[in-house]
């Protein structure tokens, strides 16, 4: 039989190319691999909620992958923690003193590499490094901050709040800062979890009346003497009254012992609805580091990291170009793109060496869906229905006489935005904005002043075109 820790290592990896992260990191992960025999794989679950869970949705997909990897078909046994067999298969296995556990090996008898038991460090994905992250323009900031936290972790930038769309490679660059860390210094305690598994484990220890006490003790122990906490997707609290109060005595708890705290979300802390005052300025007080989605170039860019990694075979710069001017949305459904347009490509041919990249092409169409684009034509009326909306005003506010500040600017926006995206004459935008030419002009002047000596306002503007432009 073969290495449990090889096979598990290699059911997982399969595992996290079907999955969103989220689900991965809520479900996967937290599994662990106790004993493998002739007949079945044991894996124990670490709460009630992962194996009820696990076992509904992901079983088939476990057993199919480890059928793969063993050539056997082998039933798969999720293990809720307090199970009578957790306990024995522990038995059975050679604890040493130190907390480092050999496990046995049915065939051969020979002891397996030998794996730290550690609450810690064991949930980072190994692919998720800063080597394998791809830098743009699009997350050049956040990957500044990131370097720096992980070469200063506690000190300047703490609490690091990351947030952006979802699959833009917030939980990557957090994973990759720990990373980081650990090679730097192999003993800290780096602890990543998602916001679910958080409130989940919570509830859980609070839930358990006979031993509420001890676990809520173990529980805060846990938590608070990490050296580097990461929670992913902290806006699923809002909302959770115990688990914000939590997480505040948590964060007061790290922060004061100078330990670091990273957050992900996809929006900036202020803009999280039902989310307590007092962990809003807590997540904003230290740095705020934004993942925009990929421009052209940094796509291209991930398809051929994404090339690279997987060494794909046979993929034409026209394919990862195509592909990169049609798949816009994020990184997750980028490189999903491809695969299953590489997948397509070498499950229906098997002789490809006269394809040209117009075959790739239509192939790529047809597989992805994708429809001859048209040029899209932008009305004023649409500008000023996306700014007012952006801004929280009315369209009537827009083209009001009103100097009231939140008005004013956004009225200018939609003049430069447009001057900067239709055909439109100066007196035909002035006419919809009940405005002369000179006022347009100015507006859209000032705009760009803005612009140039704000990057912040800049990237606004910017988000707001390619919004415009969908």
């Amino acid at each position: 039989m073969n290495d449990l820790n090889a096979i598990w290592s290699g059911v997982v990896e399969k595992l996290y190319l079907q999955m969103t992260n989220a689900h991965f990191n809520s479900w996967i992960l937290p599994l662990v691999p106790l004993k493998i025999d002739e007949n079945s794989i044991y894996i124990k679950a670490n709460i009630n909620l992962v194996k009820k869970v696990v076992s509904e949705k992901y079983l088939d997909s476990i057993q199919k992958e480890i059928r793969e990897a063993t050539g056997k078909n082998l039933e798969v046994v999720i293990l809720e923690p307090r199970d009578e067999r957790v306990e024995s298969i522990m038995k059975n296995l050679n604890i040493e003193k130190d907390g480092q556990v050999s496990m046995i090996n049915p065939d051969s008898q020979e002891p397996l590499p030998v794996i730290k038991k550690n609450v810690y460090n064991y949930s980072l994905n190994p692919k998720y490094t800063f080597d394998n992250f791809v830098r743009g323009t699009s997350n050049s900031f956040a990957l500044a901050v990131a370097e720096k936290v992980s070469s200063l972790p506690g000190t300047e930038y703490n609490p690091l709040f990351i947030y952006g769309g979802s699959g833009l490679g917030k939980t990557h660059l957090m994973q990759a800062i720990g990373h980081a860390i650990l090679k730097r210094q192999p003993e800290t305690k780096v602890l990543y979890i998602t916001s679910e598994n958080f409130m989940n484990e919570f509830i859980q220890t609070i839930t358990d009346s006979k031993n509420s006490v001890i676990n809520s003790q173990k529980f805060r122990e846990k938590y608070r003497n990490c050296d580097v906490l990461m929670i992913d997707d902290i806006q699923f609290i809002a909302g959770k009254e115990g688990t914000q109060e939590e997480i505040f005595h948590t964060f007061n708890s790290l922060r004061e012992a100078k330990k670091q705290i990273i957050l992900t979300s996809d929006k900036v802390p202020k803009d999280i609805k039902n989310l307590e005052e007092r962990l809003v300025t807590r997540f904003a007080g230290g740095m705020l580091a934004d993942i925009q989605y990929p421009d052209y170039e940094t796509r291209v860019a991930i398809l051929n990291h994404k090339v690279k990694m997987d060494k794909i075979n046979n993929a034409p710069d026209a394919l990862i170009e195509y592909i990169a001017n049609n798949v816009t949305s994020n990184i997750r459904e980028l490189e999903g793109a491809l695969l299953k347009v590489m997948a397509y490509v070498n499950l229906t041919y098997k002789d490809k060496s006269n394809f040209k990249d117009d075959d790739f092409i239509k192939i790529a169409k047809d597989a992805l869906l994708i429809e001859d684009k048209k040029e899209k034509v932008i009305s004023l009326d649409y500008i000023k229905n996306v700014v007012a909306d952006f801004y929280s005003i009315t369209k009537n506010d827009l083209i009001s006489k009103s100097r009231q500040q939140n008005i004013a600017r956004p009225r200018q926006i939609a003049m430069y935005l447009s001057r900067n995206l239709t055909d439109l004459s100066l007196i035909k935008i002035a006419n919809s904005f009940d405005r002369d030419h000179s006022t347009i002009m100015h507006g859209c002047e000032k705009i760009e002043a803005m612009m140039n000596q704000d990057l912040g306002f800049s990237k606004e503007i910017k988000g707001l075109i390619s919004k415009i432009k969908e």
